[in-house]
């Protein structure tokens, strides 16, 4: 049989009334909040406590700073107890949720512990995606699109707002489109545009007060 020990007391940790891990506040999508939260389990009985799994969500990693986690590899005699101890990492915005799951050799054979936690779905980056890193003279770049990136790679749904798409090359070509994301996304049809000169076109992607993008194509034979 188990017990745990929280801010709270004594808190008997069954499948009937376990205790429950909540992260308060919002914490950005693919950061950590470093607030950790934890149980301590008492073993209240006659033989040794033993682990046969602990699973803990992605989204809310084990805390490793604690040195008596509960695990497979740490057995607790009578009277003893380890930790489970989490933090959250939200890999989604809005509520994030899951179970940290123990396989052991007490009466239920299985206990839980329930996490949640609000996650904020913020844009850190843009990101170009879909130019032709070579074309022929006379070719188009094509449709390229512009993503407003969470740190996960994740486009930000919510976000729709102006991105400016700038393109610069040889013979002082300049060009600047701009368009407005749709579910974080901005896409940019430059098959008007034909590239006449060889050389390297350099595209840069701003926006929403993020970081610049660029990348580069290069058109590979003299103007037909």
């Amino acid at each position: 049989l188990l017990e745990g020990t929280s801010q709270n007391g004594a808190i008997k940790l069954d499948r009937a009334d376990p205790p429950t891990f909540t992260f308060s506040g919002t914490t950005n999508v693919g950061t950590s909040n470093n607030a950790s939260q934890a149980v301590t389990l008492i073993n209240i009985g006659n033989q040794t406590l033993t682990f046969s799994y602990v699973s803990y969500p992605t989204n809310f990693p084990r805390y490793s700073g604690d040195a008596n986690l509960c695990s497979i590899t740490n057995p607790v005699s009578v009277s003893a107890g380890c930790d489970v101890a989490a933090t959250f990492y939200p890999t989604s915005g809005g509520t994030n949720s899951g179970n940290i799951v123990l396989g052991d050799n007490a009466g239920s054979g299985e206990q839980s512990v329930p996490v949640t936690g609000t996650g904020d779905d913020v844009a850190t980056q843009l990101v170009i995606a879909n130019l032709p890193p070579t074309l022929s003279s006379c070719g188009n770049a094509g449709t390229i699109t512009v993503s407003e990136e969470d740190p996960l790679g994740h486009a930000v749904a919510s976000l729709s707002n102006t991105v400016t798409l700038s393109a610069s090359g040889p013979g002082n070509y300049a060009q600047t489109y701009t368009a407005t994301a749709s579910a974080g996304v901005a896409t940019f049809n430059l098959s008007a545009a034909a590239l006449n000169t060889a050389g390297g076109y350099v595209y840069t992607a701003d926006g929403d007060g993020l970081p610049s993008a660029t990348d580069v194509e290069t058109v590979t034979t003299d103007s037909v």
